[in-house]
């Protein structure tokens, strides 16, 4: 046994791994996963959809976080670490888990995944209108609109639908991205404005970078407005209050313990808001 495969190391690491359950986002891992993979920034970053500056510090403020140092950086990328290469063995594995337990989709499959028994419980951005599923609404917030510092609007104190005629507005392919086109849609319809719309597949990181440079303007929640960085600000729509909400949905025939244990855990995230059930037969 060499020296770098010694116990020691091996056990750093996994006291690490222990740790990770309680504090470190999938995401997180997602991305060691990516540089593992790549052995260089750049790449991963572009494969991931972000810039190479923000993947380098969220690796390595995961590294401070966990206690070890996962790759040793290098003038032509990076190598894995004894320790880090056993971190990146265990969390490979249980991402290989999650991968079969979580599944995302398009909004449209989700209740006849949840009335096919193929998933315990589906989370909807937006009213699901799934008078077969039982539902719950999670989470409400308003959305406020991100500009970059630079933007015709961004000098103004209130804005309104009407100001936004004409504006390109960002959209991600995923999360809640088609909800927000909706959203704006039906605003635009209201109004009697036109807006353009540009899809983009990208994190929300990157996202935000664009509409820093003035490439358009999209929305946010409001629990992410804490967050805003450098070159960005965020205004409320004076004439717009209508929140964004995310609902549970499950079969009224699954009694399983596991959809017991999601709903109990969901109800604390709950708790703060205490928005009524929606329980349809």
């Amino acid at each position: 046994m060499s020296r770098d495969e010694s116990p020691t190391h091996r056990m750093t690491a996994r006291s690490s791994i222990a740790r990770v359950g309680r504090r470190i986002s999938l995401l997180s891992l997602t991305q060691v996963l990516a540089v593992a993979e790549h052995l260089n920034f750049r790449h991963a970053a572009e494969a991931l959809g972000m810039s190479q500056s923000s993947l380098s510090t969220r690796i390595r403020n995961l590294e401070e976080e966990i206690g070890i140092i996962v790759f040793e950086r290098r003038h032509r990328g990076v190598r894995l670490t004894e320790a880090g290469r056993a971190f990146v063995a265990e969390i490979a594995a249980g991402l290989g888990q999650i991968d079969h337990a979580v599944t995302e989709g398009p909004v449209e499959e989700a209740v006849p995944a949840v009335i096919g028994d193929h998933v315990d419980i589906a989370l909807v951005v937006g009213d699901p209108r799934a008078p077969q599923c039982h539902s719950r609404l999670l989470w409400s917030e308003p959305l406020v609109l991100m500009l970059g510092e630079s933007h015709r609007l961004a000098g103004r104190d209130e804005i309104f639908w009407r100001d936004l005629d004409g504006e390109t507005f960002l959209i991600r392919h995923g999360g809640a991205g088609p909800l927000v086109r909706d959203h704006a849609v039906r605003r635009m319809a209201e109004h009697g404005i036109t807006l353009h719309f540009r899809r983009v597949d990208v994190e929300r990181d990157t996202l935000m970078q664009m509409v820093a440079h003035g490439e358009g303007v999209t929305f946010s929640g409001t629990s992410l407005k804490a967050s805003v960085s450098e070159g960005l600000i965020w205004r409320r729509i004076a004439d717009d209050d209508e929140p964004v909400r995310l609902y549970a949905l499950w079969s009224p025939q699954n009694r399983s313990k596991t959809l017991r244990d999601l709903l109990a855990l969901a109800g604390k995230t709950r708790a703060r808001y205490r928005p009524e059930d929606r329980c349809e037969p």
